[in-house]
């Protein structure tokens, strides 16, 4: 407890009033000579009219310019450039060489006012440049009257770390970034909007107690921007509000929007991967599937999905992906397996990684052409998506999927090897408008089938698929060591890594595609065939909490479900295990969302708060937490509230809702009565 008398003369409250004051003070200042936004103030620097700055109630960015990078040299306009008022915003020229254009337009999004910045830059040369960046905003300082204490980082790909930071470090953000404090009552999000042509990123240079640097950046691969013509980027939009959640809401509605996004269908279902790996046979799959139809399950898994190892020959290792053709461990071929699955009831699904080819692969050794050639010499082994002889032959895979084999659900894995950095055959666009051409042809082979994507570029994934992974692989462990603990906090594999991506990435979940959390892993046991390598990752199987833990959170956020256990084994090695799996179907249909309030970011509460009122504790940590939540996060002055698997009851009234301890790697769900 503090003492509040001790905190009115400590220098903290000093610090704080100061900045308030600083805040105040500038907006009076701004106000009294705003351009007309109704509640965001556009204002240049009488003095230095390259610069301009953006306020409204809540928060202020100060000195803001754009920013060119060409060849690694940073242009940044100044007292030689000329700066004009336009009726939508500010016209920046450096005659001869470069103009600006940034327009600034208010926006309502959930009944909130955001202020979108669109942005364009024009090759006013007689020459070619090679762009590597084109920044439209850069900000020396961003003050809050609340200071903002908590940082939410979004990384690009699947298996990169995602999540509330901390910690004052200089870090970047990709396509936005968002930021709050620890109670939960007030936030500030910036984040560019259209996601398909570069890769766009937010970079933070913090201090003590404040934001000191801010940068939103196009990446442009060095792409040459011919003469005379204009390259017009993604807008950006800034938004702030109370509450964090409903921030990343609005601008995941704004996002889908403007990308199309397709509302892709919840699936459930069953997949090789996580019990047999690489080692199965058609003969194993179908035991499972017999095991499912035998059991409640029947009821709600519709998905049979073989993984990695079905194109394999019998001595075969991945180093042959690439090559995904039917063979020895399906002999009666795919076209046969598939018709047995549908005829079953449910859709077969396939594993396939398009975009690489591993160096014992046919497709590696027998056409180099079409591999992406190094910086320095020799080939990497991820397809040039330039090349159009290597978009064919991932059309051509596509099309026997689906035509031939007859597959209706297409997990695309390793789909980051379309960024890889190389030696382009056609330079003349970024990875990323390769990878959505690509993609979307992908997408009108496929036609309505279902194409979830992994190890993929998530941005600009929107629109095209499904289902997207968003989080690191599970196993039968807590958590794997990351090799970078900065780039990668959480560890790379178990379900501490999968569980936290599935929390802070949650809000994506029905606006841009269904989330897919990784496979449900129950089992307090190694299976044979993990390997010892991969018992060395995986530990000895998983703690009951920590099982119960991921099957709530699975359960609660409404994302896909597979199972990853061989179903007859778990029956009988582990049966009460198998009865968690009761808990995990149906699923819940109700929207799912972080409550603000994020005193500790290893402790993260969800709510479900439709027809049926629930609330979630995940700790991730390793100590027990103990959560005294402000009643009024939910609206509630008296409450009753029953654990979802226990049965167990609280009751209270009053300004604190005072929760049971939940230990460490566990989870609990709590339902208003």
């Amino acid at each position: 407890m503090i003492c509040f008398q001790c905190y009115l003369s400590s220098g903290r409250f000093i610090s704080h009033l100061m900045r308030n004051a600083l805040v105040l003070i500038l907006l009076i200042g701004l106000l009294a000579c705003n351009r007309q936004v109704q509640n965001w103030q556009v204002q240049t620097d009488k003095q230095k009219q390259y610069l301009f700055s953006l306020v409204n109630q809540q928060v202020l960015l100060k000195n803001i310019k754009p920013a060119i990078i060409t060849e690694n040299n940073k242009i940044i306009p100044d007292s030689s450039w000329h700066v004009k008022n336009s009726q939508e915003g500010l016209i920046y020229v450096k005659p001869g060489q470069w103009e600006i254009n940034i327009a600034f337009e208010e926006i309502v999004i959930n009944q909130n006012t955001w202020l979108k910045l669109s942005s364009c830059l024009k090759n006013l040369s007689d020459s070619s440049v090679a762009i590597d960046y084109f920044t439209p905003l850069e900000t020396e300082q961003i003050n809050s009257s609340i200071p903002y204490d908590k940082f939410l980082k979004e990384s690009y790909i699947t298996w990169k770390y995602s999540g509330m930071i901390d910690d004052s470090i200089n870090t970047e953000s990709y396509s936005f970034a968002g930021f709050t404090n620890s109670e939960g009552t007030s936030a500030f999000v910036l984040g560019f909007t259209k996601l398909d042509d570069a890769v766009y990123k937010i970079k933070v240079g913090k201090g003590f107690d404040d934001i000191k640097h801010l940068s939103a950046q196009c990446d442009r691969e060095g792409v040459l921007l011919k003469s005379g013509e204009t390259l017009n980027i993604s807008d950006l939009i800034l938004g702030s509000s109370s509450s964090l959640n409903d921030l990343m809401d609005q601008y995941g509605n704004k996002v889908a929007e403007t990308m199309n996004a397709r509302s892709g269908e919840v699936q459930t279902g069953w997949c090789t991967w996580y019990y047999y790996y690489d080692d199965f046979t058609v003969k194993d799959v179908y035991i499972n599937i017999q095991s499912i139809k035998n059991s409640f399950l029947v009821n709600y898994l519709n998905v049979v999905q073989v993984d990695e190892g079905w194109y394999f020959n019998e001595k075969d290792t991945k180093d042959v992906r690439g090559d995904y053709v039917e063979n020895i461990r399906f002999p009666d071929g795919m076209k046969s397996f598939t018709d047995s699955v549908k005829l079953k009831g449910d859709l077969p699904g396939v594993w396939i990684a398009p975009f690489l080819a591993l160096t014992k692969s046919n497709l590696y050794n027998q056409y180099p052409e079409i591999m992406l050639k190094k910086y320095d010499s020799g080939v990497s082994t991820s397809l040039d998506l330039s090349n159009p002889l290597a978009r064919d032959h991932v059309y051509n895979t596509i099309k026997r999927l689906v035509n031939e084999y007859g597959f209706e659900y297409l997990k695309l894995d390793f789909l980051n090897a379309a960024l890889t950095k190389g030696k382009f055959f056609d330079h003349s666009k970024t990875s990323v408008q390769n990878y959505v051409e690509v993609m979307q042809n992908v997408r009108k082979i496929a036609g309505d089938r279902y194409i979830l994507a992994c190890g993929a570029p998530l941005p600009p994934s929107i629109g095209i698929v499904d289902g997207m992974r968003i989080g690191f692989d599970v196993s039968t462990s807590w958590s794997a060591p990351a090799k970078d603990t900065i780039e990668n906090p959480v560890g790379v594999h178990g379900l501490k890594p999968a569980a936290n991506q599935t929390l802070w990435r949650l809000w994506m979940h029905n606006h841009f595609w269904s989330n897919d959390p990784d496979c449900i892993l129950v089992r307090d046991y190694n299976s044979m065939q993990q390997g010892e390598k991969q018992k060395s990752i995986d530990g000895d199987g998983l703690t009951y909490e920590e099982a119960r833990m991921w099957m709530e959170l699975i359960w609660l956020s409404g994302n896909n479900a597979f199972i990853g256990e061989n179903i007859p084994e778990l029956l009988e090695k582990s049966p009460n295990r198998f009865e968690l799996l009761k808990y995990s179907f149906p699923l819940n249909q109700q929207k799912c969302s972080w409550i603000d309030w994020y005193v500790n970011s290893e402790v993260v509460l969800l709510k479900s708060w439709e027809e049926k009122k629930m609330l979630g504790i995940f700790n991730l940590g390793e100590t027990p937490a103990t959560v005294s939540l402000p009643a009024n996060k939910l609206d509630l002055t008296t409450w009753e509230f029953r654990e979802r698997i226990s049965g167990n009851v609280i009751k209270g009234n009053g300004e604190k809702i005072n929760f049971p301890t939940v230990p460490p790697h566990g989870g609990r769900v709590w339902i208003l009565k």
